[in-house]
């Protein structure tokens, strides 16, 4: 009972469609366990599976090609030919081409003028600037909202093999003792669910739940188990993202802080509800579910 999410992942269903006098006492059908179907298709060669899927991705590639032939441009030289000036994005060959438009920003480059690190791009947008932002958006940046980020933090991990067993709350049918083991339970879902109403404040807040509910299945499952296992997968997928986030998070409110200092408005960085700039590692929060 404990493998049915496993063999849902794989397709199969507790919908049983097959007219029982073609399978009973043909199978084991054991007292206690959950029967599961699968639908097989006789037109697919399941032995040559992998093998027909990749052709299929073959011949969508060269068709690909054919209708959109891929275009090749010379490097640049303008800044050789004229050192100090500055090149118009719109003056780079094959940039309005890949689709970009004049008006959409750039992402913003720091006081020293050599960029950004990768944990400030975490909250910058695709474009760099907000909608509508114009000439104005270029070198002034847009930090994207904490919520967008840890929204598509969330999205990614959803999206990995190994998230199936967090999508969703723990079933009771499938797990009866879990709500007495496991006093503070959470997962993807319902942190998507906080998410929207923007729960979270700050991103240690959000780095806490997650590494809860690796916790919690570390706790409920024999290091041996599939669920264990996946923890761990996840945990080391979703760290250096968190992490990226978290520095991001820190050098914003620092930002938030100086401009505040600057201008006499003397804006404090965002404190979350536990105190402290980031948050209390390991804090229980009485609003997990």
């Amino acid at each position: 009972n404990f493998a049915v999410g496993y063999f849902r992942k794989q397709g199969f269903t507790q919908k049983i469609s097959m007219p029982r006098e073609r399978w009973y006492g043909y199978i084991k059908d054991y007292e206690g366990g959950t029967l599961m179907e699968c639908h097989i298709n006789p037109r697919i060669n399941y032995l040559r599976l992998s093998e027909m899927l990749h052709d299929q991705q073959q011949v969508i590639k060269r068709a690909t090609v054919s209708l959109k032939p891929l275009a090749v441009y010379p490097g640049l030289d303008f800044w050789k030919k004229n050192p100090g000036q500055t090149l118009s994005p719109s003056q780079i060959p094959g940039l309005l081409q890949c689709g970009w438009h004049p008006g959409e920003g750039a992402p913003r480059a720091g006081a020293d003028g050599k960029g950004i690190s990768e944990a400030e791009r975490a909250l910058l947008g695709s474009t760099g600037a907000p909608d509508g932002a114009g000439s104005a958006g270029v070198g002034q940046g847009y930090m994207r909202p904490l919520h967008e980020q840890i929204m598509d933090i969330l999205d990614a991990l959803g999206k990995h093999h190994s998230a199936w067993p967090f999508l969703k709350p723990v079933s009771r049918e499938e797990a009866p003792d879990y709500y007495d083991v496991i006093l503070q339970p959470t997962d993807i879902s319902t942190m998507k669910k906080k998410c929207k109403k923007k729960h979270y404040t700050t991103a240690q807040m959000f780095a806490d739940e997650v590494q809860l509910m690796f916790k919690n299945c570390r706790q409920y499952n024999h290091q041996q188990t599939i669920y264990y296992k996946y923890a761990n997968e996840l945990d080391k997928f979703v760290t250096p993202k968190i992490q990226a986030l978290k520095q991001a998070f820190q050098q914003q409110q620092k930002q938030l802080a100086q401009k505040g200092a600057a201008s006499g408005t003397g804006v404090p960085p965002l404190k979350s509800p536990q105190g402290g700039d980031e948050g209390l590692v390991g804090a229980k929060h009485p609003t997990f579910f």
